[in-house]
């Protein structure tokens, strides 16, 4: 049932793209996107434990959204420090990619995929500390949703 997965995400990520930035976003909105998005990452249909996501493999990400918005600078470049992160969540997606052989067929598995797939386009929306604070409270929610829906540690 990945394909539930990949509408909700591609739902997600047309509401996204209406935005040119990411503060006009109203906050209920990302609320229940995280909440969606939470839930389909933390119960992947049809997808054995082994390979769900875990906020483990988030933590480094996540971790750097939050030193970024705990800065208290007043010339912090923040689209700068949204684009630095990108290669974060890359190498993440790359190093929790793996193949599975099913009837003969090499099959691609990533659980971060999805995640990549919402928030590429929120960071690039981010233009300024408004926007990022949005996008960082948005990854949080997104963390508390999937841990709330039962998503592995």
């Amino acid at each position: 049932m990945e394909t539930i997965v990949q509408e909700i995400v591609q739902e997600i990520v047309n509401k996204i793209k209406q935005y040119d930035n990411l503060h006009s976003v109203k906050a209920e909105d990302t609320v229940n996107w995280a909440d969606k998005l939470g839930e389909v990452l933390a119960q992947r249909p049809g997808e054995d434990k082994e390979n769900q996501l875990t906020k483990t493999q988030i933590r480094k990400f996540l971790d750097a959204v939050i030193r970024i918005k705990n800065l208290h600078k007043d010339n912090v470049d923040y689209r700068a420090q949204a684009m630095l992160i990108k290669p974060k969540l890359a190498y993440i997606v790359g190093k929790t990619k793996k193949s599975k052989r099913i009837k003969g067929e090499t099959i691609i598995i990533n659980p971060v995929g999805p995640l990549m797939e919402v928030l590429e386009p929120c960071i690039n929306r981010i233009y300024n500390k408004e926007d990022f604070e949005r996008f960082a409270d948005f990854v949080e929610a997104i963390v508390a949703y999937h841990k709330y829906y039962g998503g592995k540690d």
